[in-house]
């Protein structure tokens, strides 16, 4: 069975999956083409490489976790709010996921 899409992005790497999304929210068909899939953990291959699956994006999660701990930790106290400041470390790497 043959199948037609509006637009084929080559590429499923941090730039190719936002068009796919893009292109996806402008009501295109997509076909996301990647040929060399990054191998997970669990040995299930993944699209896109290093930045979207371990490197840029999840770092960004992580520094955007960080920086929230921060603000509890020591800015909350200002506005009456105590905290235990308690890090919950497999908590943050789902959130990352």
């Amino acid at each position: 069975m043959e199948k037609q899409y509006d637009v084929a992005i080559i590429g499923a790497g941090s730039g190719g999956y936002i068009a796919a999304i893009r292109a996806g929210q402008l009501g295109l068909s997509v076909a996301c083409i990647e040929s060399n899939p990054y191998a997970a953990p669990d040995g299930q291959p993944r699209p896109g490489g290093t930045c979207l699956n371990v490197g840029c994006i999840p770092s960004k999660a992580l520094l955007a976790s960080s920086h929230l701990y921060e603000q509890v930790v020591h800015h909350t106290a200002e506005h009456g709010i105590s905290t235990g400041g308690r890090l919950r470390i497999r908590k943050i790497k789902h959130a990352k996921a």
